[in-house]
């Protein structure tokens, strides 16, 4: 029967309740919001999303342009100091718990979309950590080697590590702040990683930024830079440990040579980093007009963001 008040307007054509989950940190759906939707067919071709484009939103940057990023919901990261300590760390927003964060050439940056250590046990069980003090009545676990490790899935991530995503939040006024790096600061040093210090001494890294050890030998696991430092073979974090036989140098991957039969890499510190608004860099940087001059104070920086690099500083 057709009665009046269940009668809708053309423009409400289709209008469908449907459930809107309430999920937790872990993106997992505790329960549902009843909200109302125009489903049309017709239009699914066009308003349509997939799986791989859950959470997706658009944003504008300070420059005016949209980009389009995963709402990270309640999986983000605050940098701040606890009380009663001195240095800054990334923190769960809201907690005193290290957020997970990316091995180099990012070291102690958000992990994204990345593998991370989980707890086992307690009322976090399941829960990405950095520690055992992040896993009350529990334990975090998974392989240290593996964090970081982009992912989509759990499947590729291995050593008892999942996939999850955690982003770093910033004050509004700090948009647009931005990693940049001198490539003369030490010299001669690697611009795609930053600079670590260890003792009081520049940290050695290979091209993947992973420093630099003694394989075998009476230094074994020493830091090293060249092979001659161990003696025996110096190498890096993506070789290191996987004994990676070879009869010519391009078997072993950037930043690697053949020697004695092994890869090896040479190892150089990574470059100094400064942290800068990227607006104003870029508009103190039009009085260079594209001309490097140390004399005036025009210098070359490595901007991480750009990850194309067509220059040297020496």
């Amino acid at each position: 029967i057709v009665e009046k008040n269940a009668l809708c307007t053309s423009d409400n054509m289709g209008c469908t309740a449907f459930g809107h989950p309430t999920l937790d940190a872990s993106k997992n759906i505790r329960s549902f919001e009843t909200v109302y939707l125009k489903d049309q067919p017709d239009s699914h071709a066009t308003i349509m999303c997939g799986n791989s484009d859950l959470f997706c939103s658009e944003y504008t940057t300070v420059e005016g342009t949209t980009a389009y990023f995963k709402d990270p919901g309640a999986q983000t990261c605050s940098y701040k100091r606890l009380g009663g300590q001195t240095a800054y760390h990334w923190y769960i927003t809201g907690t005193s718990i290290l957020c997970p964060t990316v091995t180099p050439p990012q070291s102690g940056v958000p992990v994204g979309h990345a593998c991370v250590r989980v707890c086992k046990g307690g009322n976090r069980d399941g829960l990405a950590c950095v520690a055992d003090l992040d896993c009350p009545s529990g334990s975090c676990t998974g392989d240290q080697a593996v964090v970081g490790k982009t992912c989509v899935v759990d499947s590729e991530c291995s050593g008892g590590t999942k996939c999850d995503s955690w982003t770093g939040l910033c004050p509004e006024e700090q948009s647009g702040c931005n990693e940049y790096r001198d490539p003369t600061d030490p010299s001669p040093c690697r611009s795609t990683c930053g600079l670590e210090i260890a003792n009081g001494k520049d940290v050695y890294v290979d091209a993947s930024c992973k420093p630099t050890i003694c394989l075998g030998g009476p230094r074994d696991g020493a830091a090293c830079q060249v092979d001659s430092d161990c003696p025996g073979t110096c190498m890096g974090g993506l070789y290191a440990g996987n004994n990676i036989a070879c009869s010519y140098s391009s078997q072993c991957g950037p930043g690697a040579t053949c020697s004695a039969a092994m890869c090896s890499g040479e190892g150089i510190p990574g470059c100094q980093s400064y942290y800068y608004i990227k607006q104003s860099v870029e508009k103190n940087a039009t009085s260079c007009n594209g001309v490097i001059d140390l004399s005036v104070g025009c210098r070359p920086f490595n901007d991480t963001s750009n990850s194309l690099l067509n220059y040297r500083a020496f």
